[in-house]
C-alpha cells in the first residue's frame, strides 16, 4: 500500500509542472462544478483533498471570503509548490499530506472537497472515513470521478497494458454511480445525492492530445514501456486520432460523476 502511494506521489511530482496546462485544459470547469454544488457561506472553512494546482480552491475562496480558511492537501510535494504559484488568496493553506491520514482535528471543516482523486488512494473507506472525522456535523463531501473512459482512451490504455505496462495507478474500480454511492453509504454518509455530466472538450491536433497526456496521471502507463514499444503506442494513437479529428480538433467527451454527501447530525452513524 505504501509503495503504490510512493508511486502515485512520484508520478505526479513529475507531472506537476506541465498538470493542466495543455490545450485542452478541464480542471478549472470541474473546479467551479464542484464547488458551486455545495452551499458555501462566508466564513466556512474548507478542505480541499489532492488538490493539484488548487482549480478548487480558487472557486471555493472566492465564496468563503477572507473571513474564511481554506486549505489544500496534496500527496504530491511538487504539486503543492506549482500551487502555491497559482492560489494567491487569503486564508489558504497549502500542505503535503496524505489523504489516508488527515492531521486535522475532529469536526474542523463545514466541507471536504475531493476532484478526480478517489479512485487514486489505496483505501478509499479509510480517505471517506478521515474526510467524516473532519467534517462538521452536517458538514458537505463533495467528490467527483471520471466515469468509464472514452473509446480512444480505453483503447490507448488497453493497449499500453498489451506492451508491458502491468501496473495500475488505479487500485480499485471506481468509475460509476452506483459504486461511489456504496462506498459513500458504507462510510455513514447520509443525503447522498449522485450527479453526472457528458462534456465533450477539444484538443488542437493529435499530437498536442498526446502530449497532453504526459500531463495526467495517465503518463504512469507510458513509464512503463520501452522505447520501441512507447514509439509504437504513439504512432498508433497518433493515427487512430487522426481518424477522429474534426474542424475542432480531436474531441475528448468524457463521462462524469458528482457526489454530494452529509455528515450526518451526530456525527456517529458508521
Amino acid at each position: 500500500m505504501e509503495k503504490h502511494k510512493e508511486w502515485v506521489r512520484d508520478i505526479f511530482d513529475r507531472t506537476a509542472p506541465e498538470y493542466g496546462e495543455n490545450d485542452c485544459s478541464y480542471f478549472d470547469y470541474f473546479g467551479r462544478k464542484l464547488v458551486d454544488q455545495v452551499p458555501l457561506e462566508k466564513g466556512h472553512r474548507i478542505l480541499d483533498v489532492a488538490t493539484g494546482k488548487g482549480a478548487v480552491l480558487r472557486s471555493a475562496s472566492a465564496k468563503i471570503g477572507d473571513s474564511g480558511k481554506a486549505v489544500g492537501i496534496d500527496l504530491s510535494p511538487q504539486m503543492i509548490e506549482e500551487a502555491k504559484k497559482r492560489v494567491r488568496f487569503p486564508g489558504i493553506e497549502l500542505l503535503q499530506m496524505d489523504a489516508e491520514k488527515l492531521t486535522f482535528p475532529d469536526q474542523t471543516f463545514d466541507a471536504v472537497f475531493c476532484a478526480f482523486a478517489l479512485f487514486l488512494f489505496p483505501s478509499v473507506a479509510a480517505a471517506l472515513s478521515e474526510f467524516k472525522r473532519v467534517l462538521k456535523p452536517k458538514g458537505t463531501a463533495a467528490i467527483s470521478l471520471w466515469g468509464k473512459r472514452p473509446p480512444l482512451e480505453a483503447w490507448l490504455v488497453q493497449r499500453a497494458k498489451d506492451l508491458g505496462a502491468v501496473r495500475a495507478l488505479r487500485p480499485g474500480k471506481l468509475d460509476t454511480p452506483e459504486a461511489l454511492k456504496d462506498c459513500l453509504a458504507k462510510a455513514g454518509f447520509v443525503n447522498i445525492e449522485i450527479r453526472e455530466e457528458s462534456k465533450t472538450f477539444w484538443h488542437k491536433s493529435p499530437e498536442t492530445w498526446w502530449d497532453s497526456l504526459w500531463s495526467h496521471g495517465i503518463r504512469a502507463y507510458f513509464e512503463q514501456l520501452s522505447p520501441e514499444n512507447l514509439a509504437l503506442l504513439k504512432e498508433e494513437t497518433l493515427n487512430l486520432a487522426a481518424k477522429e479529428r474534426t474542424a475542432q480538433g480531436v474531441p475528448y467527451t468524457g463521462h462524469f460523476i458528482y457526489a454530494l454527501a452529509k455528515k450526518n447530525f451526530l456525527g456517529v452513524l458508521k
